[in-house]
């Protein structure tokens, strides 16, 4: 308990000795269609955290079970009391209990949070609002499908290079349309016993304000695609695809390419990952280690069990905007450690200077942890400024559209 109340003696006093989130829930009745809302008092008593509140809802009368969906209230860093808000939100119809959590998400070293005066409540339907929906975690979790056969280019078929010239930064306001996928975090070298493509994963993010279909999207590494599965990525939500063997937490959306790997495998010395949509475009694209395909320099080479993740996946598609990920995240916003280097900014070519801001998101998924075998928990990382220089590249869209036929 914390002596220092928000009201009464006492508070609910949360600490923690890693950077794994942390939580006390209680679970509670809900009906199916309902409005609810979840409320309460929080700060970061001692270290460097943010705390706020989640509503998990459950099929199961008990709370047990996957997650339908999750929702979130703003978190707050400060050591003062701040009412955490959910907002009204309509449970699933399906949903019969929800966990009401209070969460403390460490960024780094040991942390303390108080929580006071939490209500869990019936809420008046939310208002339609013109603007954009707020980024919160309602995504099925349930959902671990396979590709559709056929979705390969015929194997050993090389994948021409390829860079985007998006030019679009942080600043930007928030794009609607089907192509807002975009990569965000590559294990490409995951290691242990046996075969380590069986592992890998690649996660992408929905960078729009509304929620886009995996339905004629493809994925692939130098050599091959994969057709991806049509899944549904809600705005600023995640997927992870995933090979045959790789566990995720539970919350995580995960597809899985029909052959259990994806492309022909990442090579661990180095590869490229490319992103197309159904349109046949490629919108995003990355090359690390030994491959400059689509980097010249490449991005960073992870070690065996680093990720390599996108700082910003609004920012202009360069080796500058990725870096190796402090841990990894998948389904979460990624992190980076206070300094981390990423590649040398490329030579930029004089009249095509593009300059613009890098600035971490926040991310809507954050997920229990409850599981030892994978990383868990989340952190924010600190917002950063960054300057980037960015020399428009021409995409191949010739090439590409050739080899899948669209030519």
């Amino acid at each position: 308990m914390d002596a220092e109340a928000h009201g009464g003696e006492l508070a609910a006093a949360l600490t923690s000795a890693s950077s794994s989130t942390k939580w006390i829930h209680q679970v509670v009745p809900v009906t199916g269609g309902a409005w609810y809302r979840g409320r309460a008092f929080g700060r970061v008593a001692e270290g460097d955290a943010e705390v706020f509140l989640r509503l998990s809802w459950y099929a199961s009368a008990d709370g047990s079970g996957v997650a339908l969906g999750q929702s979130e209230s703003e978190a707050w860093a400060g050591d003062t009391w701040e009412l955490l808000d959910t907002g009204p939100v309509e449970a699933p119809e399906t949903a019969r209990a929800a966990r009401f959590r209070l969460m403390l998400r460490p960024v780094a070293g040991d942390a303390r949070a108080a929580f006071d005066d939490a209500v869990f409540e019936d809420a008046e339907p939310a208002s339609p609002v013109a603007t954009p929906t707020p980024v919160t975690a309602t995504v099925s979790t349930s959902a671990v499908v396979a590709a559709t056969p056929g979705g390969t280019t015929p194997t050993g078929t090389r994948i021409p290079a390829v860079a985007t010239a998006r030019g679009t930064s942080a600043a930007t306001a928030v794009p609607a349309g089907p192509s807002t996928l975009r990569l965000s975090e590559i294990l490409p070298n995951p290691g242990g016993d046996g075969r380590d493509t069986d592992l890998e994963w690649v996660e992408l993010v929905n960078i729009g304000s509304e929620a886009v279909s995996l339905a004629g999207w493809k994925l692939g590494d130098a050599a091959q695609l994969d057709v991806l599965p049509a899944a549904t990525i809600p705005a600023g939500g995640y997927v992870i695809v995933a090979a045959k063997l790789a566990v995720l937490r539970e919350g995580v959306l995960v597809v899985r390419p029909v052959d259990g790997v994806i492309g022909r495998g990442l090579n661990n010395g180095g590869d490229a990952v490319v992103l197309i949509d159904p349109a046949g475009e490629v919108v995003d694209a990355i090359s690390y280690g030994d491959n400059d395909d689509e980097f010249d320099p490449p991005a960073p080479l992870p070690a065996e069990g680093e990720t390599l993740a996108v700082r910003d996946p609004r920012s202009e598609a360069g080796p500058e905007n990725w870096a190796r990920a402090l841990r990894a995240t998948p389904g979460e916003q990624n992190v980076f450690a206070v300094g981390a280097a990423s590649t040398p900014r490329r030579a930029v070519t004089p009249g095509l200077q593009n300059i613009g801001e890098l600035a971490d998101p926040r991310a809507p998924l954050d997920v229990d942890g409850s599981s030892s075998n994978v990383p868990e928990g989340a952190a924010v990382a600190a917002a950063a400024t960054v300057a980037v220089a960015a020399g428009a590249i021409a995409w191949k869209r010739a090439a590409i559209r050739k080899l899948l036929g669209l030519s």
